[in-house]
């Protein structure tokens, strides 16, 4: 049984694998890269306006490329310790 469901998990992880590159645009991904790394998004430090702008902008390509949130929400909360302070 287990044999079963495991060749059954890996057929659908092959199709969904396919799929997933036929979909794969290497102009657009470079676009993005782009646009997230431009003077636009000031920098993404977490917590400013700019960080802001990025998660808006890559919401949008999710939407746009109808993925699926994970939890019904595309945001994760994480929390992290700054490793320095500046001018100390």
């Amino acid at each position: 049984m287990r044999q079963i469901l495991g060749v059954f998990a890996l057929f659908f992880l092959v199709q969904n694998f396919t799929y997933s590159q036929s979909k794969f645009d290497a102009l657009q991904l470079l676009t993005d890269i782009k646009t997230l790394s431009s003077d636009e998004f000031e920098g993404r430090k977490v917590g400013t306006e700019g960080s802001k702008k990025a998660q808006a902008y890559i919401k949008k390509r999710f939407l746009d490329y109808q993925i699926k949130p994970f939890n019904e929400s595309y945001e994760q909360q994480f929390a992290f310790t700054r490793a320095f302070t500046p001018n100390s």
